[in-house]
C-alpha cells in the first residue's frame, strides 16, 4: 500500500479544533496540538464506511479479540504480561485519567505532576476539585531529568494521594529508564502515593531507546498503579482469523499423538503436520539485520527458535538456518533489528498471492 503524505487538504470550515480556532484572515500555522493533517489511512476509512453502511448504531460490546490483541501486543513488544480482567475500556486516555483521579481522591487532595507536562493534566486535576502539586523536571545538557529529592518532598506533603506520571513524557520527549521508574516507585510506595501512568505515547520511541511500562518494573508497582494506554488497531494482513477451529483440531490431534507415544515409551520422531524441513515462502527468505542500535544483549539469540543467531555476536545470522519468523524483530527491546524494505515489499506481494486460498496448518517445533 502506498500512502500519500504530500497532498495538502484544507481543514478550515470543518469545525477543526486545530484550524478553526484561529482567525481565518491570519497566516498562522497551528502547531500546538497532536492532530495530524494527513489523510486517514484507507484501511481505517474503509472499515468505517462498512460500519456506517450497516445503518444501525446501537450499543456495542467490546469483543474478546480486542483484549487479546492488546494483551498479546504488550507481551510481545514490551515484555509485560497482564490479564483481560485487569483492563477497563474507556473512550480515551484523558477521560480515563479524569475517572481515576475522581475514584482515588477527595476534593482538596493533592496530585503531583512533573512539569512541563500535557496541559490536560491540569484541567483533569482541577475539574475534580484537587490541587496541582508541581515536581518540575530539571533541564540540563539538552535533556530533562527528574528531581527525585523534590519529588520525595512533594509526595510527603499532607493530602497528596496521586502522582500523575507521563511515560514517555509529553512534551519533554524523555523515555524514562527502568531505573528511573523503579526509583519513582520506591518513593511513592514509601509514602502511600498511587501512580497514575499516562503511557499513550509508548509506541513513539526512537531507536536506541526502550519504553518500559511502569507497572512492569515490580510486583509492588503493578498493584500500586493504574496505567492508561491507547492501543492502535493491528491489522492482520495475512492469516486473518487464524488459528481457527480446524487449526486447534490439528493441534489437539498432534498433542494426543505425543501423549500416546509417551504412554507407550515410544520416543521415535512423531509425524509433524506441514513441510519438513520448514520452507521459506517462494524461497525468498527475509533475514532481519542488526542496526547500530543493537546493544549485544543477546535476547534475540536466546529467543530464536532455530538457533540462527550467534549468541556471542547477535549481528551474525546464519541465513541457511533462519526461517524468517521475525521473532527477533518483535522481542528486541531496542528495536534494533530491521528488514530490507524492498525485499519485504516483494515478499508481501508473493504472500498476497499465496494467501488467496486457505493454507493447511503447519507446526514448527
Amino acid at each position: 500500500m502506498k500512502y500519500d503524505f504530500d497532498t495538502i487538504i484544507s481543514r478550515r470550515g470543518t469545525n477543526s479544533y486545530k484550524w478553526d480556532s484561529l482567525p481565518a484572515d491570519k497566516d498562522i500555522l497551528p502547531l500546538w496540538v497532536a492532530d495530524m493533517d494527513f489523510r486517514t489511512a484507507p484501511a481505517i476509512t474503509e472499515a468505517l464506511a462498512k460500519r456506517v453502511a450497516h445503518g444501525i448504531f446501537g450499543y456495542v460490546r467490546v469483543p474478546d479479540e480486542y483484549y487479546t490483541a492488546v494483551t498479546r501486543w504488550f507481551e510481545r513488544r514490551h515484555h509485560w504480561t497482564f490479564r483481560k480482567e485487569w483492563m477497563l475500556y474507556t473512550s480515551g486516555v484523558v477521560p480515563a485519567v479524569s475517572a481515576v483521579i475522581k475514584a482515588l481522591t477527595q476534593p482538596g487532595d493533592g496530585v503531583v505532576v512533573q512539569t512541563p507536562v500535557y496541559n490536560c493534566f491540569f484541567s483533569s486535576i482541577r475539574n475534580n476539585g484537587c490541587r496541582v502539586v508541581a515536581n518540575p523536571l530539571i533541564y540540563a545538557d539538552g535533556t530533562y531529568r527528574i528531581d527525585f529529592e523534590d519529588l520525595e518532598r512533594k509526595v510527603k506533603e499532607p493530602g497528596v494521594k496521586l502522582l500523575l506520571l507521563c511515560n514517555p513524557h509529553n512534551p519533554a520527549g524523555r523515555v524514562w529508564t527502568r531505573e528511573e521508574l523503579c526509583r519513582i516507585g520506591e518513593i511513592c510506595l514509601r509514602n502511600n502515593v498511587t501512580v497514575l501512568s499516562d503511557e499513550i505515547h509508548c509506541e513513539l520511541v526512537f531507536s536506541g531507546h526502550s519504553y518500559t511500562p511502569y507497572a512492569s518494573v515490580s510486583e509492588e508497582c503493578l498493584w500500586n498503579s493504574v496505567t492508561c494506554v491507547s492501543e492502535h488497531s493491528i491489522a492482520h494482513r495475512y492469516a486473518k482469523n487464524r488459528p481457527d477451529k480446524d487449526d486447534y483440531g490439528h493441534l489437539r490431534a498432534f498433542a494426543e499423538q505425543i501423549e500416546d507415544k509417551l504412554r507407550r515409551n515410544d520416543f521415535s520422531t512423531p509425524a509433524i503436520p506441514g513441510n519438513r524441513p520448514y520452507r521459506k515462502v517462494a524461497k525468498a527468505g527475509i533475514v532481519p539485520k542488526a542496526t547500530k542500535a543493537c546493544t549485544q544483549c543477546g535476547l534475540c539469540a536466546s529467543r530464536c527458535p532455530v538457533g540462527a543467531i550467534d549468541k556471542n555476536n547477535p549481528a551474525k545470522v546464519d541465513k541457511k538456518v533462519c526461517i524468517s519468523c521475525m521473532r527477533c524483530v518483535t522481542v528486541c527491546p531496542h528495536h534494533a533489528r530491521r528488514i530490507n524494505g524492498l525485499l519485504l515489499a516483494i515478499v508481501n506481494m508473493m504472500l498476497k498471492k499465496a494467501c488467496i486460498v486457505r493454507k493447511e496448518c503447519e507446526l514448527y517445533l
